[in-house]
């Protein structure tokens, strides 16, 4: 074989090498795998995408994990609502405080006409 034939397939061989995934997992065992495939069994469980040289380039989580992250996102959103169902009460109150005291004089005024009002029923 000529030395031009051999370098142009070591070149072939390289860029395959080169572009093809790899992969890393643990197993239940604590032992760290590499492949260019991903097992079936461990398709659902949490493992690391690797670039060509060897830096990690996307991390998938487990399924149960996957589950854990979406039930503490509802749940932040849940605490998001109250909160501006508690604001919302609050802008409201503050509204109509502020229209008492346009209409009124003071706190104590207030009081006054209402326990007025309450004696005359």
């Amino acid at each position: 074989m000529t030395p031009i034939k051999l370098f142009a397939l070591l070149i072939l061989l390289c860029n395959t090498v080169a572009s093809a995934s790899l992969y890393r997992w643990i197993d239940d065992n604590g032992k760290v795998y590499f492949s260019d495939k991903v097992p079936p069994a461990m398709s659902q469980k949490r493992h690391t995408s690797l670039n060509r040289f060897g830096i990690t380039s996307e991390k998938v989580s487990s399924s149960v994990e996957l589950k854990r992250l979406q039930k503490e996102e509802r749940q932040k959103i849940e605490i998001l609502n109250e909160m501006t169902e508690a604001k919302k009460a609050e802008v409201g109150k503050a509204k109509r405080d502020k229209q008492l005291l346009a209409i009124y004089e003071s706190r104590d005024h207030v009081i006054s006409v209402f326990k007025r009002r309450v004696s005359l029923d």
